[in-house]
C-alpha cells in the first residue's frame, strides 16, 4: 500500500505576467513590487521493501514583477528537495523583457516556434523574437537538458541518466496574427563528454533536426485555414557508423545539414484546419496525420502513428452569456497499414455549457472515448 498525501500553502497571491512591455517607461508608477510564493510539501509512504523517493519533499516556488518607470521585470524562482534518489535541488531564474517590437528571453526561458518544431520547451540560455511590421523572427539557443550522472555505477529506472543536451532554433516568417507564413529550423544534440563512462550505460547521446512550416490565411471575414507541418530527422545513436549515399533514406535537404547514421531516421507530423466563424456560431475541421516515431527535441511528449479526424460546432446565445460547443472525431494507429490489428478510436465530446456574467461563471464537460480493434485479413 503506498500513501501520498500534498499540503500546498500559498502565502502572497497577485497577477503574474509573463513578458515586460518596455514602452511605458517613464509613463508609469516609479516603482512597483508584486508577486507569489507558494510551498508545497508531500508525504511518501509505501509497503514495498524499497522506496522510490524521499518520505518528506518540499518545494518552494516564487514569482515576483518589479515595476520601475513601467520596466515590468519577472523573477521566477523555484527550489525542491524531491531528489528521486538525486541529491541535488534545482533552482530556476529567468526573464524576458520587451520593448515594442522587440522581446528578449534570458536564463530559463520558453519559446515556441510550432506545435511540431520547438513548442514551449524550457531551455536555459537566450533567445529574441522581433516582429517589426510585418515582418516575423524569432532565434534562441540554449540547453534543453542538463546532465544527469549515473548513480554509484548502478543503473536504476527511477534515476535515468542522461546527457546534457543543447540545442537552438531559427523562425523566419512574414504576415500579421490572422495571415502569416513561418519557416522553422530547430537542431539539438546530446553532449556525448557530458557522462562518464558513457558507453557501458543505457541510454545513448542522440541528435535530432527538424525543418517546419505553420501558416494562417484568412480567406474571408469569417473563414479561416491553418496548417503546421514539420519533418524531422532523428538519430538514436550518435555513436553508430555514419551511413553511405542512399543507405538511408533522407531527404537532401536535410541530409545537407545532418550527418545520417545507421540509427537515423526521418518522420512527418502535420495537420490542417478549416474554421467557420460566425455571428453566433463557429464550426472547425481538423485533420492530423503523425508518423510511427515522430520526434522532436523541442517537444516534450508526442504520440505517434496516429490519423485523426475532427469536427467541433460551437453554439454562442443569448449574447453569448450561453454557450453550446462539442466535438467528434476518428482516429487510427495505423498510418502506414503495417498492422493486422489496428485501434479505432472514437471521440466525442457532446456537451461544453458555459454562462457568464459579471459575478458568475459556471461550465460543464463530458467526455465519451470508445476504442474499437479491428481483425484485418489478406488472402
Amino acid at each position: 500500500m503506498r500513501y501520498k498525501i500534498i499540503i500546498i500553502f500559498v502565502l502572497l497571491s497577485s497577477h503574474s505576467l509573463s513578458g515586460q512591455d518596455l514602452e511605458q517607461v517613464g509613463e508609469a508608477d516609479p516603482v512597483d513590487l508584486s508577486g507569489s510564493l507558494s510551498l508545497q510539501t508531500g508525504y511518501y509512504n509505501t509497503s514495498l521493501s524499497y522506496n522510490r523517493q524521499d518520505p518528506y519533499a518540499f518545494s518552494l516556488m516564487g514569482s515576483a514583477v518589479l515595476s520601475l518607470y513601467g520596466w515590468q521585470v519577472p523573477f521566477n524562482v523555484s527550489y525542491a528537495n524531491q531528489q528521486f534518489n538525486s541529491g541535488n535541488p534545482f533552482q530556476q531564474f529567468g526573464l524576458s523583457p520587451r520593448y515594442k517590437w522587440i522581446q528578449l528571453h534570458l536564463g530559463y526561458s520558453s519559446m515556441s516556434f510550432s506545435p511540431y518544431t520547438l513548442n514551449n520547451h524550457t531551455f536555459l540560455g537566450g533567445g529574441i523574437e522581433l516582429t517589426p511590421g510585418k515582418f516575423r523572427f524569432g532565434i534562441m539557443y540554449g540547453r534543453l537538458r542538463e546532465k544527469q550522472q549515473q548513480l554509484d555505477g548502478q543503473y536504476s529506472s527511477f534515476h535515468m541518466p542522461s546527457f546534457k543536451r543543447m540545442g537552438y532554433g531559427v523562425k523566419l516568417g512574414y504576415g500579421t496574427s490572422s495571415s502569416f507564413l513561418d519557416l522553422i529550423l530547430f537542431k539539438a544534440s546530446d553532449d556525448t563528454t557530458s557522462l562518464q563512462s558513457s558507453e557501458d550505460l543505457a541510454v545513448l547521446p542522440s541528435e535530432n533536426l527538424v525543418l517546419g512550416i505553420s501558416g494562417r490565411l484568412q480567406l474571408s471575414n469569417a473563414l479561416s485555414w491553418e496548417l503546421h507541418t514539420a519533418g524531422s530527422a532523428y538519430t538514436r545513436n550518435l555513436y553508430s557508423r555514419a551511413t553511405e549515399d542512399g543507405e538511408e533514406y533522407i531527404p537532401g535537404v536535410i541530409a545537407s545539414l545532418f550527418q545520417p547514421r545507421h540509427s537515423s531516421r526521418f518522420s512527418y507530423a502535420g495537420h490542417t484546419s478549416l474554421h467557420l466563424q460566425l455571428k453566433g456560431f463557429s464550426i472547425k475541421g481538423t485533420y492530423k496525420r503523425i508518423q510511427p516515431g515522430f520526434s522532436s527535441m523541442g517537444l516534450y511528449y508526442i504520440t505517434g502513428d496516429k490519423e485523426q479526424y475532427t469536427i467541433a460546432p460551437s453554439l454562442r446565445l443569448f449574447q453569448g452569456r450561453v454557450s453550446i460547443s462539442g466535438s467528434l472525431g476518428l482516429e487510427n494507429d495505423n498510418v502506414k497499414n503495417t498492422k493486422l490489428s489496428p485501434l479505432i478510436v472514437r471521440l466525442g465530446r457532446p456537451i461544453l455549457i458555459g454562462t457568464r456574467t459579471a459575478h458568475l461563471g459556471f461550465h460543464c464537460n463530458t467526455r465519451t472515448t470508445k476504442w474499437t480493434r479491428v481483425q484485418l485479413c489478406w488472402i
